[in-house]
């Protein structure tokens, strides 16, 4: 299959989601039962007692309640159940699709290549560090700052949380198409670095280049200063 038609694929499943989704949430709603039964029973049981209101009108000496409202009430109670079964009917009829809408698409295999992890208690402050897959030589590598290391235990990546960082997450998962993986991946520093890295002062321009950038009332002044 080539890639656009499984991009087409893809939207058409991400949007079957989407409403799936959706109808389900609609659902939830409908059949809360946070008054101990769904929203068509509450409907149902409110008409019910209204109804022995009426037969005891008389006795209780008040009106009745209209009839148009013990009506609409039961009709809306029939309208939800129906909605509930037509929701039911639309989620089965998405599962049976989204299970067969990649049936003949071939096999892609992906390779986990990236897991970026955050270690904090908040998204917006912490601590970010990388494992990077290198495909060329198969070796795992977890870039922390300027510290570049070699990665034995593939536990450290698939379980960041076991061990001293309690509070690391992986944040961001990156897969890649294993049949792509040279053309696509380039991984930085594939060398680790066993010695500390000593930050180095940035070199001091010739004065050639210095005096290149200036105009020539400033160069006037540099050329007083000598």
């Amino acid at each position: 299959m080539t890639d656009e038609r499984m991009i087409k694929k893809r939207r058409l499943a991400w949007g079957l989601a989407s409403q799936r989704r959706q109808l389900k949430a609609r659902q939830r709603i409908l059949t809360s039962k946070e008054l101990k039964m769904d929203y068509s029973g509450v409907l149902g049981k409110t008409s019910e007692y209204l109804k022995s209101i009426n037969e005891q009108s008389q006795d209780l000496g008040i009106d009745n309640i209209g009839e148009e409202v013990l009506t609409g009430l039961d009709d809306i109670a029939g309208e939800v159940r129906s909605e509930i079964s037509d929701i039911e009917r639309k989620v089965e009829q998405i599962d049976a699709e989204l299970s067969g809408i990649f049936d003949n698409s071939g096999t892609l295999s992906y390779r986990l290549h990236a897991v970026f992890i955050h270690v904090g208690d908040r998204a917006t402050a912490g601590h970010w560090y990388v494992y990077i897959h290198d495909p060329s030589t198969n070796i795992w590598r977890q870039y922390n700052d300027e510290r570049v290391t070699i990665v034995t235990d593939i536990n450290l990546i698939l379980r960041p949380s076991v061990g001293q960082n309690r509070n690391a997450t992986s944040a961001v998962v990156i897969y890649v198409r294993e049949s792509e993986q040279k053309r696509l991946i380039q991984t930085v520093c594939r060398s680790p670095i066993s010695a500390e890295i000593v930050p180095q002062e940035p070199p001091v321009p010739e004065p050639v280049e210095l005096l290149n950038g200036l105009n020539q009332t400033d160069l006037k002044e540099v050329e007083g200063t000598f």
